[in-house]
């Protein structure tokens, strides 16, 4: 674990309350992590406050960090993202976690299917997860994200994920609201529901003995899903 420092290059309201960043690395300016870790981020020096943020971005951005945050809390952590600009330098040790796919070895089966479960800012560490997979891996298993968000107003990175899917025939995406407008055309509900629903499905020919899940929720998601 290093102790850095970066520039912020830019920050952008992505939706609601989601903020994206993006921290040019200083010192050091590179950076070796894995996709799935996060950083340790400095948000008050006279007390060693901190708060912890997945990297959004994939490990070949490495003379940079993405980060999305949502600052809906409204603590500490929040406030100093939120009065962040461009040009502010942040302090951050990392990188942390050993949440990761596994390299692909020879006991993948053909029909291993790497499914990703997110809820709303837990798309952070999974969008890292997923494009190292398709564009720096070419990992060829079936890759399928499941995103849940409560409104249509909080969504953000559809464009992103359908040029991905467009791109990548491998990949299928679906966006879940769980309090949809009435003319919402998608999946609506919770997403545990459709997991279940696709992995005991009879007809498919994956099942929870050829999928690998990697859950970024809240901890009664992660239940209902293990169950």
């Amino acid at each position: 674990m290093t102790n850095y420092f970066a520039r912020v290059s830019e920050r952008t309201l992505l939706a609601t309350t989601f903020h994206y960043l993006h921290l040019e690395l200083v010192k050091p300016d590179l950076i070796d992590f894995n996709a799935g870790q996060y950083i340790s981020l400095l948000i008050d020096k006279s007390t060693g406050l901190r708060r912890s943020y997945s990297i959004a971005s994939p490990p070949s951005l490495n003379h940079a960090i993405e980060l999305l945050i949502n600052i809906a809390p409204g603590g500490p952590g929040s406030k100093y993202i939120e009065n962040l600009k461009p040009g502010d330098t942040v302090e951050f040790l990392g990188p942390i976690g050993n949440l990761a796919v596994p390299p692909l070895t020879i006991n993948y089966s053909p029909l291993t299917e790497l499914l990703f479960v997110a809820t709303g800012c837990g798309i952070a560490p999974v969008r890292s997860m997923i494009l190292d997979q398709l564009i720096q891996l070419h990992n060829p298993h079936l890759i399928r994200l499941w995103w849940g968000m409560r409104h249509e107003e909080d969504c953000f990175w559809e464009e992103d994920f359908d040029l991905l899917e467009k791109e990548h025939p491998n990949f299928k995406w679906d966006l879940i609201l769980s309090k949809p407008p009435e003319d919402w055309p998608l999946h609506t509900g919770h997403v545990t529901e459709h997991i279940i629903n696709y992995v005991k499905n009879p007809h498919s020919e994956f099942g929870i003995q050829n999928s690998e899940f990697y859950i970024c929720s809240n901890q009664k998601a992660v239940n209902e899903i293990s169950t």
